[in-house]
């Protein structure tokens, strides 16, 4: 018996109840607001187990805006944690990697409310997305840009992550909700 991929889910809302959107009623003119940022929807994607494209995050956070230098830092080191955790994958190759950029203020973090994150994707390549967490600590990353890394987005009963395009929407935090209107946008070469 040959296993199958299980389609893609999607969902409106980090609180329940959900509702999953119809795609396919959006326009041409829809879906290019949303890659713009000038749509916020709140779609995520669903993942419940199983394989998906190998994906990670970064976060960052400063007391007070930060400028261009820390963006670039942020950035820089992602891409080096991301090297050095994945050399010597067979096939892998550093511009196989894409990535995105949702930058601007979390609220569950009052403290540090100004956030710079990075995601990234590696195509081409299936994984338990679970496996990812126990994978990377495996490899003692360590360094100037440890901790970079959020290791708190692979959880196997069910792990929601915003869609290219759209924002979380309002999430769980202490009791109550919080809205979090960065978009997740494309970074680099598309």
């Amino acid at each position: 018996m040959i296993a199958t991929q299980p389609r893609m889910k999607f969902v409106t809302s980090m609180i329940k109840p959900r509702t999953a959107p119809n795609i396919r009623d959006w326009t041409s003119t829809e879906f290019e607001a949303a890659v713009k940022g000038t749509k916020k929807p709140h779609f995520n994607e669903v993942l419940e187990g199983g394989f998906t494209k190998p994906y990670f995050d970064s976060d960052a956070y400063y007391p007070e805006l930060p400028g261009p230098a820390e963006y670039t830092h942020v950035f820089a080191c992602f891409q080096a944690v991301l090297l050095k955790l994945l050399d010597g994958q067979p096939g892998f190759h550093p511009n196989k990697l894409i990535f995105g950029e949702r930058h601007g203020i979390d609220l569950k973090h009052p403290e540090t409310p100004y956030k710079i994150s990075f995601r990234a994707w590696l195509p081409g390549y299936k994984v338990e997305y679970p496996r990812l967490k126990a994978f990377m600590t495996s490899k003692q990353l360590g360094g100037t840009c440890d901790g970079l890394l959020d290791i708190n987005v692979y959880k196997a009963s069910e792990q929601l992550l915003a869609c290219m395009g759209c924002s979380k929407g309002s999430i769980p935090y202490k009791k109550s909700f919080v809205v979090d209107e960065r978009v997740l946008k494309p970074f680099g070469p598309v």
